[in-house]
């Protein structure tokens, strides 16, 4: 794509959170149609042990966005996974121009995978811990929610993430800085933009303790 720009983006992180909940909610809800909701949530907190596998769920989910941005042509030496939990945030950044097309299914694959087909397995099955770690990772895919139906709105593109995890550009010739869309703030526009380059995997010292302590009180 020639005589291009880049147009710089932030996740409105308040908006991503409160959506969160609302999915969350909603799910819950839903769930009751099918179970007695009072025991599903005697589940939730009675039932400890689910928290450890909610974290490899949420590794999962950022494995799942990195092979699909890999399958679908991002060379594997430019993603990057990391945990910040101090920013609320687990993360997978393809450091490099994309296609609609990969940002498109990379964004939403999460969701589907071990989310949307999850939940449906978990309530055939009658498994509350399937069913619980699916709608938390519906619930936290709204991040992914949010960038997709902001993106599905432009025509021709190429989608690069930033250093930090909670922006992206997108590299286009039409002037797209009016388009609005909730959960997502227009930047700037630059001609280029710096990648630095990151480790393939980095984990924060303050996540690594919050994991730990977690990972002690599910053993409780």
């Amino acid at each position: 794509m020639k005589n291009g720009k880049y147009y710089i983006y932030k996740l409105d992180l308040k908006y991503i959170n409160t959506l969160m909940i609302i999915l969350i909610f909603i799910f819950l809800v839903f769930t009751s149609l099918f179970f007695d909701i009072s025991n599903f949530i005697s589940f939730i907190f009675h039932d400890n042990k689910w928290f450890i596998f909610y974290i490899i769920y949420m590794l999962l989910h950022e494995c799942i966005h990195g092979l699909s941005y890999y399958f679908n042509g991002a060379k594997f030496n430019r993603i990057t996974f990391g945990i910040m939990l101090e920013k609320g945030i687990l993360y997978c950044l393809c450091k490099q121009n994309i296609s609609k097309k990969n940002i498109l299914i990379s964004s939403v694959a999460p969701l589907f995978v071990i989310g949307i087909f999850t939940y449906i397995i978990g309530i055939i099955i009658n498994n509350y811990t399937l069913i619980l770690l699916s709608i938390l990772n519906i619930g936290g895919s709204a991040g992914d929610i949010v960038t997709f139906n902001f993106l599905r709105k432009i025509k021709n593109f190429e989608f690069s993430e930033m250093d930090d995890a909670t922006g992206f550009a997108i590299y286009t010739a039409s002037d797209i800085s009016k388009i609005k869309h909730g959960g997502i703030k227009y930047v700037t526009t630059n001609d280029s933009i710096v990648r630095n380059d990151l480790k393939k995997f980095s984990v924060s010292i303050f996540s690594l303790i919050i994991l730990f302590i977690l990972a002690l009180v599910s053993f409780i």
